[in-house]
This record gives C-alpha cells, sequence and structure tokens, in this order.
C-alpha cells in the first residue's frame, strides 16, 4: 500500500501563495501585451497623427515595463525541472524586447524633424516594429516550449 504524505497547513499556505503569484504575473503579463498590442495596431492605422502617435509610445513603454516586470517575477514551482526553469527565462528577454522597442521609439523621435508625414512616420518607428516583432515571436515560442515541456514532465510522472 503507497503512503501518502499528508499536506502540513504550511504547505498549504505555501501552495496557495505560490498560485496567487503565479496568477498576479499571468494577469499583469497579459495586461502589459494588450497595451503592447493596442498601442501598435492604433498606431499603425493612424500613421499620420502626430497627437495619437504621442500618447500611443507612453502607453507602449508602460505595457513594456509592467510586461517585463510580470516575467521578473519567479513562477517556477518549487519541483520544477532545470529544463522548465530555462524556458521560463526566455519570456524575460520577449520583455526585454519590447523595452528596447520603447527606447527606440523615443530616440528615434528626438531626431526626427516632422512627424505627420507618413514616410518620416514609418521609418521613425521601423527598429520600434521590429524588437515588437521579436519580443512577440520569444514569447510564442516560449509559451510553446512550456506547454509542451509541462506535458512531457507529466506524463514522466504518470510513468
Amino acid at each position: 500500500m503507497a503512503r501518502h504524505k499528508m499536506k502540513t497547513p504550511q504547505d498549504i499556505a505555501a501552495s496557495q501563495k505560490f498560485m496567487r503569484r503565479k496568477k498576479l504575473a499571468e494577469t499583469l503579463a497579459s495586461i502589459g501585451m494588450i497595451l503592447i498590442a493596442m498601442t501598435m495596431l492604433v498606431t499603425l492605422v493612424n500613421l499620420d497623427n502626430k497627437a495619437i502617435i504621442d500618447i500611443c509610445k507612453y502607453v507602449f513603454a508602460v505595457g513594456a515595463l509592467v510586461f517585463t516586470g510580470a516575467r521578473s517575477i519567479n513562477v517556477s514551482a518549487e519541483g520544477e525541472s532545470i529544463k522548465l526553469r530555462r524556458i521560463r527565462r526566455m519570456e524575460f528577454w520577449s520583455g526585454a524586447c519590447f523595452l528596447v522597442a520603447a527606447f527606440f521609439w523615443f530616440y528615434n523621435e528626438t531626431k526626427s524633424v516632422s512627424v505627420g508625414n507618413l514616410a518620416v512616420t514609418v521609418s521613425l518607428l521601423r527598429d520600434t516594429i521590429v524588437f515588437t516583432i521579436a519580443g512577440a515571436v520569444i514569447q510564442v515560442i516560449a509559451s510553446w516550449f512550456i506547454y509542451y515541456r509541462e506535458k512531457k514532465e507529466l506524463a514522466e510522472k504518470k510513468g
């Protein structure tokens, strides 16, 4: 007969604390990603409107900070494998790409003379768009890897 270890109140409290931290991190990351996606969409639809672009760059930067902060929170379970922890670290680098994209948005705008001209605006946002796409690709790949790795480790535990 197999013996099951009884969970102590400390184990239950630690588990609940971990789940709250994980839920908070995922919620913040989702909010940051929504802010990033919406500002890029609004900006690309309104390339000739300087007022909207000026507002969007700040919202984008806040979204990048929120996303990166959320991905900096350790959400690895105590018994999690080193491979899964490394894959989770990839998500932080996605946030770093978004921060670099925000930096380039502010930096390139200081070099630009006139925003409002479509060609100037697109060249101004070129680096921002490239780093945003890179961050999104890294995030998608990391999500796939995490899903498949968790699935594999669960299958190995079941035997």
